[in-house]
């Protein structure tokens, strides 16, 4: 088992190599090394990468950080994105030993710790291209949203301008209807979760908003009178 920490020191000025628009970041990243695992340098230098691609994304949104799903896809392919890097400096920490245990118990010692700082170049042209088409996929994405135990038309009407208040939700089209339940698939830029946690800000009490799945919402009404007006 290794246990990492990583930090950002500092974000370089843009530069060119070779026509391609690039950032220069600097980044410090740690791994303790356990169980005998010998490839401690690696996972800290993969990490402190991440970490610059990361400081890059959030220099392209403003100093915000990106939904999570849109930073997980892009830094599982972190290496694309990284023109050139150099390790400024490295270092191996001898971690102290338990007293009590270091006579009779030689694992007690917590481990090495390895510390690297990196200077790593971005590719801001292929990073804004990546940014740009993980978004377009995330918008285009259909979610289903659920209305339950609602029979009222004037609820109905206020639950979907309280829907279509949402900033994520876009494209509502009208799939099935019966009594008490009727169906609805939207556009998404977020995920169910996400997008539940911004209805739930929108929808009137009485009602239960819930992600029933990576792509499933319910809107429940919970009380006698959100059935009933």
């Amino acid at each position: 088992m290794i246990f990492i920490s990583a930090a950002v020191l500092t974000l370089g000025p843009l530069r060119a190599y070779a026509g391609t628009e690039s950032m220069v970041i600097k980044t410090e990243a740690s791994a303790i090394m356990r169980q005998g695992v010998s490839d401690v340098k690696a996972i800290a230098l993969e990490e402190a990468l991440k970490n610059a691609v990361l400081e890059a994304i959030i220099s392209l949104t403003g100093g915000e950080r990106p939904a999570a799903q849109t930073e997980a896809q892009i830094l599982s392919e972190h290496r694309a994105f990284i023109t050139n890097y150099r390790v400024i400096t490295e270092n191996w920490i001898k971690a102290s030993i338990d007293p009590s245990k270091a006579e009779t118990n030689s694992e007690a010692q917590e481990g090495d710790v390895y510390s690297a700082m990196i200077e790593a170049s971005i590719d801001m042209e292929r990073l804004r291209e990546a940014l740009a088409k993980t978004r377009e996929g995330e918008a285009s994405a259909q979610v289903t949203i659920t209305i339950l135990e609602v029979t009222d038309y004037q609820v109905f009407q206020a639950l979907i301008a309280a829907i279509k208040k949402t900033p994520a939700i876009k494209d509502i089209a009208y799939n099935t209807f019966s009594r008490g339940r009727i169906t609805l698939t939207v556009k998404s830029s977020e995920s169910a979760a996400s997008t539940v946690q911004r209805l739930a800000t929108k929808v009137e009490d009485g009602f239960e908003v819930r992600s029933s799945g990576p792509r499933n919402i319910s809107i429940k009404a919970v009380s006698k009178a959100g059935t009933s007006r």
